[in-house]
């Protein structure tokens, strides 16, 4: 009994050495998946577990010196403190770099440089930057979370993907922050054949004070999210975003009619006080650009130039585009749509808007279901006019925005608008100039002698519209 005991010891202890890698001089051990730096300012624990020690000066070369001696699948790992750059970091293929938190692991740009991904599979994540600096994303697969840019005008954009002659797809954004940032917080764009940004990703990402400084030729058209600048984008969710402060529109897409825009969705966004360069000196100044292919769900906008702008931009049409439960607060136009169609409003509310909760113009095949309209102040018909609405359905070349150009500005036909008003301070709700074949439905709560006002047109109905108040006066009366 005791030998049997005793070979079977023998018989593990054979195993045991047998499994145990032997490792002649000069021949290396595995690389680890893991390789740790530490900033010249870590603590002295940190710079005991790192392989790499940065000295305070073009600490981006320890950097990228542990990254290219990473293998795939690995990730540098930065400890806690200030990592002073003056070049690009590039990770290789299914690498990662890592921060130990947005607020403890910071690489500062004295000089130009940042951080690039132009091989598949990259991740960054738990770092701020900061300075003359930018991240641009040049290839697939793409992992951002947990990072904050603070940087200058230098750079166009802060988090910037850029689809030059390819497809960049399955790009992902989680909680990252452009704060305080001289040009756009987050930016596509792209050139050449393809040029297609697809199935990006934005999840409770942040930009806010973007563009404030801005002194170069682009400067004055910055906002927070662009999310189509020169590129073609198929499918983009962008979930639980917010932009606040920002120079022009809080997010964006432009609208050239060479674009192509398909399955865009937002939805539980947040756009505050956006249009930082003045309202009126705004082309845009949107809680929310939209120019087609775009569904927005839940979304709010308080105190923008326009709550919700659909805009093809120079010559180009809006179009299919689906606002479902959005609401505007205090913004001069809650709802805009601007040489457009096929566009839908559904239990959408603008809710004390300056000027006009809801402005079309020429427009066709618009659908407001259950539009509320609360509290609007209303604003002149047309530059000059005496006569303001809450409303209005626009019908000729004139206007009182200077950027709404005459290219914008014609007849709605073909429209079913169903909306209900309280508390408006105008005594026109509802201002109709030469539509055609638009029904209006819904109700109001006013004092006002004629709440309704049809100047011209065709085939418009409004005997869906009912009115209540002190007054007991007729729905509509026709404009001189």
């Amino acid at each position: 009994m005791r030998d049997t005991r005793s070979m079977k010891r023998l018989v593990a202890v054979f195993l045991v050495f047998c499994l145990i890698p032997v490792f002649a001089p000069g021949v290396a051990a595995a690389e680890p998946t893991t390789l740790v730096v530490a900033a010249y300012d870590s603590s002295e624990e940190a710079k005991a577990q790192a392989s790499y020690i940065c000295d305070g000066t073009s600490d981006h070369v320890e950097i990228q010196q542990a990254l290219d001696a990473l293998p795939a699948g690995g990730t540098v790992l930065l400890t806690e403190g200030t990592y002073a750059c003056a070049g690009n970091i590039q990770p290789g293929e299914g690498k990662a770099l890592q921060g130990a938190g947005e607020n403890a692991t910071v690489l500062s740009y004295p000089g130009n440089g940042g951080l690039r991904i132009r091989a598949p599979s990259v991740t960054f994540a738990d770092f701020k930057v900061t300075g003359k600096a930018d991240m641009i994303i040049e290839n697939s697969h793409a992992r951002v979370r947990n990072v904050t840019m603070t940087v200058d005008n230098s750079r166009i954009g802060a988090f910037y993907v850029w689809a030059a002659n390819k497809v960049v797809e399955d790009t992902v954004f989680e909680n990252c922050k452009a704060v305080d940032c001289g040009r756009y917080g987050f930016l596509n764009s792209g050139e050449g054949t393809p040029r297609l940004v697809k199935d990006i990703k934005y999840i409770n990402c942040e930009a806010i004070n973007c563009g404030r400084d801005s002194s170069v030729r682009t400067g004055p058209w910055v906002t927070g999210f662009d999310i189509v600048e020169k590129n073609d984008i198929d499918g983009a969710e962008i979930i639980g975003c917010y932009a606040e402060g920002n120079q022009e529109s809080g997010f964006h897409l432009e609208g050239f009619s060479y674009l192509n825009i398909k399955n865009v969705r937002f939805q539980d966004c947040v756009s505050v006080n956006n249009a930082q360069k003045g309202k009126d000196a705004c082309m845009f100044g949107a809680g929310f650009t939209v120019p087609k292919g775009t569904t927005l769900e839940n979304c709010t906008s308080v105190n923008n130039k326009h709550g919700y702008l659909v805009s093809g931009g120079s010559v180009s049409k809006g179009f299919g585009n689906t606002f479902v439960n959005c609401t505007d607060e205090a913004s001069d136009y809650g709802f805009t749509i601007r040489h457009g169609y096929d566009c839908t409003l559904t239990n959408c509310e603008s809710k004390d808007a300056a000027r006009q909760g809801l402005v079309l113009s020429k427009a066709w095949n618009i659908k407001t279901e259950n539009f509320g309209l609360i509290g609007t102040a209303g604003y002149n018909v047309h530059a000059g006019s005496s006569e303001t609405a809450a409303v209005k359905i626009a019908g000729t070349t004139a206007s009182d925005d200077q950027f709404a150009y005459n290219m914008w500005n014609g007849q709605v036909t073909d429209s079913a608008l169903d909306i209900h008003a309280e508390g408006v301070l105008c005594d026109t709700i509802v201002y109709l100039e030469n539509a055609e074949r638009v029904t209006l439905t819904g109700d109001a709560t006013t004092a006002s002698a004629d709440p309704v006002r049809v100047a011209g047109g065709t085939a418009v109905d409004t005997a869906g519209f009912t009115v209540a108040g002190d007054a007991g006066a007729p729905a509509v009366v026709a404009a001189a």
